[in-house]
């Protein structure tokens, strides 16, 4: 029963960092397409 109390909160923090590294993920995701662009076209 101890234990139940604290499940939303590290639910929480856990999709709050899965959001931030899937935001980052997205970010390196552009950066490796223009950068992979950018040496196709070169």
């Amino acid at each position: 029963m101890k234990s139940q109390m604290h499940i939303p909160e590290k639910e929480a923090i856990a999709k709050t960092w899965a959001e931030k590294v899937f935001e980052r993920m997205r970010h390196y995701a552009r950066c490796c397409r223009h950068t992979y662009r950018t040496i196709l076209n070169t």
